[in-house]
């Protein structure tokens, strides 16, 4: 019945003026994970290497193309080939245990184990090539179009890079799968060889308020990096920083954002799917007597505290028949601090018809009462005519 023109437009650099936050990392991106709005950023889109922030994508692809999480997975002496050369952090997975693919996703993502993802990847894919392959194409699929791969694991590569934006769009969409969101939450697992895992994190981040883990990497030319999720007032929230040149500098910059967040943010319902906004009538109508209004979608926002929000309606509570197709039934506008955040028209979609034995009943019931006095002076006069003719 009804033709409806929404938008909701997000202005996070006018709705929210940066802070000058004190941050040892680099690139930082701070984001709702449940509505996708940007809340803080500092050079986000700057191309950045991820270092092991990498394996956040290794393990959406492993769980997205795997036929069960507890089938075994020999652990060969090939899974192992240049590791200890390239330093790279391993879980302890030795050649000749048999883990589960669960474990070995633990031990991807808590103590971040080259040894776990190499072994992943040639039991999902056949090979560290083919795999990386998949997870290129996850990327552009996920609108990565700043992030390449060359490998699973994050080892340095000059052409292995990404951006904290990106980066965050991986792990917003990485916590949609209930497995990752748990292990990523998880402190300490024992894997069903005996193996005993860490979070690289997790125990170093407790204290933040509403953390709820995370991913961490380093490589010198990436620096110490993390990918992180909390709720804090309301708010789930996804942050990415990278290129801190201190040990625990990403921690302490997550602290920092989540706190400046906590003390300066809120979420805020400005509108409801199906509140009812307008019931307009149609007079004398063939058709319909009337619409409802309501609202299409839900319109929630992280704002400032103290924002000034105004809702702004343009209405006509009842119009005349015929209304012609295309007619602006409604209108409403939503500001913050003067910045258009919100708008939505309702447009009639077909012609509302006039009925003529609705309208000459009405005009005429309308002239009657309209003219009641006149008429009632009129009977009287002619009354007192008759009686004096007579």
């Amino acid at each position: 019945m009804r033709k409806w023109i929404l938008s909701l437009i997000l202005l996070p650099e006018l709705l929210f003026p940066q802070p000058d936050l004190d941050l040892n990392s680099d690139y930082v991106y701070l984001m709702d994970a449940d509505s996708g709005q940007e809340l803080f950023s500092r050079n986000a889109e700057e191309r950045m290497y991820p270092a092991s922030m990498t394996k956040v994508m290794t393990a959406v692809v492993v769980l997205e193309n795997t036929d069960s999480l507890w089938e075994t997975v020999p652990v060969t002496d090939e899974m192992w080939t240049g590791l200890i050369e390239a330093n790279a952090s391993t879980a302890g997975f030795l050649p000749g245990t048999e883990p589960t693919v669960m474990d070995l996703l633990y031990g991807v993502l808590l103590p971040s184990g080259a040894d776990a993802v190499n072994a992943l990847c040639i039991h999902t894919a056949g090979s560290t090539g083919a795999f990386v392959d998949l997870m290129n194409t996850k990327a552009a699929e996920l609108g990565m179009y700043s992030t390449h791969y060359t490998n699973p694991t994050g080892l340095h590569d000059p052409d292995h890079w990404s951006t904290a934006k990106d980066t965050a769009v991986l792990f917003r969409y990485a916590l949609q799968n209930p497995v990752f969101a748990e292990i990523i939450g998880t402190a300490e697992y024992t894997a069903s060889t005996g193996l005993v895992m860490k979070s690289t994190v997790n125990a170093h981040a407790a204290y933040i308020d509403g953390f709820q883990g995370g991913k961490t990497g380093y490589t010198i030319p990436a620096g110490v990096c993390l990918a992180s999720h909390a709720y804090i007032n309301g708010m789930h929230l996804v942050l990415v920083s990278a290129h801190s040149p201190y040990a625990g500098g990403n921690v302490v910059d997550a602290d920092t954002v989540y706190s400046w967040l906590r003390n300066n943010i809120e979420k805020r319902i400005l509108l409801r799917k199906g509140e009812v906004l307008a019931r307009i009538s149609f007079q004398d109508s063939r058709d319909e007597d009337s619409m409802t209004i309501i609202a299409d979608q839900d319109v929630v926002l992280d704002l400032p505290y103290g924002a000034d929000i105004r809702f702004q309606e343009e209405k006509t509570d009842v119009l005349q028949t015929p209304v012609q197709e295309g007619t602006v039934l409604y209108h409403c506008t939503i500001t913050v601090n003067g910045q258009t955040v919100y708008e939505q028209s309702d447009l009639l979609d077909h012609e509302i018809r006039r009925s003529l034995p609705r309208w000459l009943y009405r005009t005429g019931r309308e002239a009657l009462q309209r003219y009641r006095f006149v008429l009632l002076a009129l009977v009287i006069a002619l009354i007192l005519l008759r009686r004096r003719r007579s």
